[in-house]
């Protein structure tokens, strides 16, 4: 079980530099790791961990105590830490990168609840190929772990698209996931550049720590998400997060990836951090200001001046409208982007999307039997109207699909005035 020589050398050249109480606890929780445990540490995660992390010897430390399930190996902390849980990058242990994520919280409950909203997108429960899949495994105490694929890429505020061409498979590829979660009466909730990433060619959207129905997100609680992608009812505060919060905040990355600059902020602005909570409020307060003052000036007249063409540009200014009631849908956007911006969209014809006569065969089985008036909340029957409108605005061919399609009309009936 002993480390390879070499390695231990290493890890006492770097220990030269800790406080000799850092130094006695890391090597006393290598002891007790190797040899009380019997846990072993492959070369390739030792190394890993002191490339990352030597000069780091708390984080060190806790890598060592970590106990991950036994299938993955971990090789450093990821430098995203939220509030919620930690991110360490990882593998299996017959190679294959993945992304393993721990919960900070200590109550059950609370736990209960962060795993059922990051498990939303497990295989089982959903499966599309612009939502990122999630799995569960445990340690040998019982602890709950999540595990996702590895991507490739994923963005950041400095991610930008080169041209309108990338800007549109972005865009593109997230409404299809939103409206995949909107038809489910699911909000995401936390759309920014970090919970989006690239693979095979496509846009997929990632973390949902935060997602869950949208009648239990609470208009007067405290906005989630990123304050750079926060659509302005969410900073004035006058509702919650909705279908139509998830539309701006992608409709902000994207612009975002061409302005570059997010709606309301200026090129290169800081962002205080959310542990500096007076900055942070002072920025918001800012931002609220902007959105309820100077819309025009951060949004419209920076895309009439970055935004050349006429098809993206609209629909950005729609997905950015200041009233959520004037925004689009996710089936709306997705749409218009596959009309006004196909010409540029790799994956249309390219991916096994969920396609609409898919998503109408699940409704058609799904939903309950007669009169849905009856049946559905005003919320839910809104939702579904809206999934419907889109569904028809893409001229289905087939026969059935049409008569699935007419029959669900009927049974929403009419919109009450």
């Amino acid at each position: 079980m002993a480390l390879d020589p070499s390695l231990l050398n290493e890890i006492r050249t770097k220990m030269t530099a800790w406080d000799p109480k850092q130094r006695t606890a890391v090597e006393h929780a290598l002891d007790h790791r190797l040899e009380v445990e019997k846990r072993a540490m492959s070369e390739d995660e030792v190394a890993s961990l002191l490339r990352v992390h030597g000069d780091e010897p708390d984080t060190l430390l806790e890598l060592i105590k970590l106990k991950a399930p036994e299938e993955f190996e971990v090789l450093c902390r990821m430098s995203q830490i939220g509030s919620q849980k930690v991110v360490y990058d990882a593998r299996w242990k017959n190679g294959r990168p993945v992304v393993l994520k721990r919960f900070i919280e200590e109550s059950v409950q609370a736990q209960g609840h962060l795993l059922e909203r990051e498990l939303q997108p497990h295989p089982l429960r959903m499966t599309h190929p612009h939502i990122i899949e999630t799995h569960v495994f445990r340690n040998e105490d019982g602890e709950k772990f999540l595990v996702e694929k590895k991507l490739p890429d994923v963005l950041d505020d400095g991610w930008r698209a080169g041209g309108v061409a990338e800007a549109s498979n972005l865009l593109f590829d997230i409404a299809l996931a939103l409206q995949y979660l909107h038809g489910r009466d699911l909000v995401h909730g936390d759309i920014k550049p970090d919970n989006l990433g690239f693979d095979e060619e496509r846009y997929v959207l990632l973390d949902f720590g935060v997602c869950r129905k949208q009648a239990q997100f609470d208009a007067g609680a405290t906005a989630t998400g990123s304050l750079r992608t926060r659509a302005p009812e969410l900073l004035i505060g006058s509702t919650g997060h909705g279908f139509a919060s998830d539309v701006f905040a992608l409709g902000a990355v994207v612009f975002n990836s061409l302005v570059g600059a997010f709606p309301l902020f200026n090129p290169g602005e800081d962002i205080p951090r959310v542990s500096t909570l007076e900055e942070r409020r002072e920025k918001e307060n800012e931002i609220s200001s902007r959105a309820k003052d100077a819309y025009g000036h951060y949004v419209t007249e920076r895309l009439q001046a970055h935004v050349e063409h006429e098809g993206m540009r609209k629909l950005l200014s729609r997905m950015l409208a200041a009233n959520p009631v004037e925004r689009p849908t996710a089936n709306e956007v997705v749409s218009k982007a596959h009309s006004a911006l196909v010409a540029f969209i790799r994956t249309v014809g390219k991916h096994e999307s969920i396609s609409i006569e898919e998503q109408l065969s699940q409704l058609d089985a799904y939903l309950p039997e007669g009169d849905l008036k009856s049946v559905l909340s005003k919320r839910r029957l809104m939702a579904l109207r809206s999934t419907l409108e889109g569904f028809r605005a893409s001229e289905l061919e087939g026969e059935r699909e049409k008569e699935i399609l007419a029959g669900l009309e009927r049974r929403i009936g009419e919109e009450s005035a």
